[in-house]
């Protein structure tokens, strides 16, 4: 074990000459002393110097993920905000899901990416054509849709 007085400089070295709180010194020493232990039991000759390094070592981490830490007040602008505009195209999409479910001809991922090109501003007919979906079927896509939005599928929607 270390010495008491290199203990009692180790926690002066983190409250001083690195600012940290009484309570984070104390935790610090604390983890050093652990590791210390640890090594010593490893059968290495273990000394006042090595347990100083792991002070160091721990002071050092500890301010690392202090540094990697936002303060209180800043979290809301870091967060993801979802744009009201997926949000409406999620809800539309679970929606055709359930209601694709109900009628079992018609295949979910192709309703799925009929409406995606849709809402990026493709008409229907281009939506169709480019996600696979045959002119015979169409219909019953175009009757799907209509029914969800309520609206005329022939023109792009305007944003």
């Amino acid at each position: 074990m270390p010495s008491d007085p290199v203990i009692a400089f180790a926690r002066r070295l983190a409250r001083r000459r690195h600012n940290l709180r009484r309570e984070d010194a104390d935790d610090i020493v604390a983890q050093a002393l652990l590791d210390f232990v640890r090594a010593d039991r490893g059968g290495r000759q273990c000394d006042d110097g090595l347990f100083l390094v792991i002070v160091r070592r721990r002071i050092s981490d500890f301010r690392r993920s202090r540094r990697s830490e936002l303060p209180l007040g800043e979290a809301p602008s870091a967060a993801c905000r979802i744009e009201d505009g997926h949000l409406v195209e999620r809800t539309l999409q679970e929606r055709l899901l359930r209601m694709s479910a109900a009628r079992g001809r018609l295949d979910k991922r192709r309703l799925l990416a009929v409406t995606t090109r849709i809402f990026a501003g493709s008409t229907f007919a281009e939506a169709c054509r480019v996600s696979g979906i045959p002119r015979g079927s169409q219909s019953r896509y175009r009757r799907i849709l209509q029914e969800l939005l309520g609206t005329s599928l022939d023109r792009a929607p305007s944003h």
